[in-house]
């Protein structure tokens, strides 16, 4: 199994049978994004899992559908808010919570996950970017409001020839105790932003599932200059101290990553070998 990060909650998922899973592709919304992707970057796209309808996940699907032969696994919400956009009925397979299908050798079931509600700091800060900038910060308001999540954030439990990663599209936790099929993956997608101090978040997010490994998404400076870089150092550092049996790795932009080499002990040394050097 292969993974590679393309910016916002997107990755590339290759498995060994040739089948190919992408989760929430984004074209960039402007070139002075962190990380610039179009329908290019995602042009082998077919089989996509939306984890909720919020824009960033789901605004560029029509899209793309547009161009190429796609089906879309989402919920009911990401569902309507697609066909109102264009997207056929029979590109797109609408699940819920508890159900599981296949693809090729791989199988994806749907388990409750939960949005991160932004914090009165990150509020604040928005606020006095929104003052500096108000063209894109109604840009972004109007394509919130085209692309609700109603409660529809969901987690994707992927399994493949004996492995099993976790993707999340949000890093809220539930409020009930954790499923014990989501417990002890190999990988761990974590979501990492969203809150005044992620590396909290993300702790709390690592000690629900207790992972294996994890690797990092949503962490770039997407819609500049309404947002900042966001700190994953402090994660790491963290994680080193608590669990330093866990690796952890910050993905670079594009860049292939095999799901061994992600959870390898190796992997995991060299971690805290760059935390003892910073």
């Amino acid at each position: 199994m292969k993974l590679t990060w393309l910016g916002c909650a997107a990755y590339k998922i290759d498995m060994e049978d040739g089948n190919v899973l992408w989760t929430d592709p984004f074209f960039s919304m402007t070139k002075r994004c962190e990380y610039h992707t179009d329908e290019d970057s995602f042009a082998d796209a077919q089989e996509i899992l939306i984890s909720h309808g919020h824009f960033d996940h789901l605004i560029s699907v029509p899209e793309y559908n547009s161009q190429r032969e796609i089906r879309v696994h989402c919920t009911e919400t990401p569902h309507d808010t697609l066909l109102r956009h264009g997207v056929p009925e029979e590109r797109l397979h609408c699940c819920e919570v508890g159900d599981s299908f296949c693809i090729g050798k791989t199988c994806v079931s749907l388990h409750q996950g939960r949005h991160n509600v932004l914090d009165l700091k990150i509020a604040l800060q928005a606020a006095a970017r929104a003052i500096l900038s108000p063209f894109e910060f109604f840009k972004l308001v109007a394509a919130h409001k085209k692309f609700p999540e109603n409660g529809e954030t969901v987690v994707f439990n992927i399994e493949h020839d004996g492995r099993r990663l976790l993707s999340l599209g949000s890093p809220g936790i539930p409020d009930d105790d954790v499923d014990a099929a989501l417990l002890y993956a190999d990988l761990l997608i974590l979501p990492y932003n969203g809150t005044s101090n992620p590396a909290e978040m993300a702790l709390r997010i690592v000690e629900y599932y207790q992972p294996q490994a994890v690797v990092l998404s949503h962490h770039d400076n997407a819609f500049p200059p309404l947002t900042g870089a966001v700190d994953t150092q402090a994660f790491v550092r963290a994680m080193a101290v608590k669990y330093p049996e866990i690796p952890v790795t910050v993905p670079n932009f594009a860049q292939e990553m095999s799901l061994e080499h992600l959870t390898s002990f190796e992997q995991a040394a060299r971690r805290q070998t760059l935390v003892r050097s910073a």
